[in-house]
């Protein structure tokens, strides 16, 4: 690419004669910028750009506000609860390691705290696939199910 289609296309990017001067230059990478520097750079462009933080209209402001609030309340109460159980009531599977390993065999797609779930209840293995989905699809990974077929956003 020529020297004047480059020009012609940082300037059209918003660039400064002397940024456009400077790229033309010298090289630029990314990847030699510090996280601190980049993260700088991001947001000074997107200040330039008048670009502000999202807030979302009062309902949803109040809708997160009361969940937050139910959160710490229940966190509240799991804390109490949790301080009235005796550690000592609650009794493992001397062959824990090998169920799980066991189950992990059988379904290798599980992570180990899957394998003690479904350990813990035989009959949670569904429940704890269903999480798995969930969680991808919230993430916004809508790749592969736990079955291998391409999942429907």
């Amino acid at each position: 690419m020529s020297e004047e289609v480059r020009r012609e296309l940082l300037t059209g990017y918003g660039a400064t004669p002397e940024e456009v001067e400077f790229l033309l230059e010298e090289r630029v990478e990314l990847n030699a910028l510090t996280s601190e520097q980049l993260v700088a750079l991001v947001e000074r462009k997107l200040t330039a750009y008048g670009l502000k933080k999202v807030v979302p209209d009062e309902d949803l402001l109040a809708e997160t506000y009361r969940a937050f609030h139910r959160s710490d309340e229940l966190r509240e109460e799991f804390e109490d609860l949790m301080a009235t159980m005796e550690e000592s009531t609650i009794k493992v599977p001397k062959n824990l390691e090998q169920k799980v390993r066991a189950i992990l065999t059988k379904h290798p797609d599980l992570r180990w705290d899957d394998a003690i779930r479904t350990v813990l209840d035989p009959n949670a293995l569904d429940h704890v696939r269903a999480d798995k989905q969930k969680a991808k699809r919230k993430s916004g990974d809508f790749s592969y199910d736990d079955d291998g077929e391409e999942d429907e956003p």
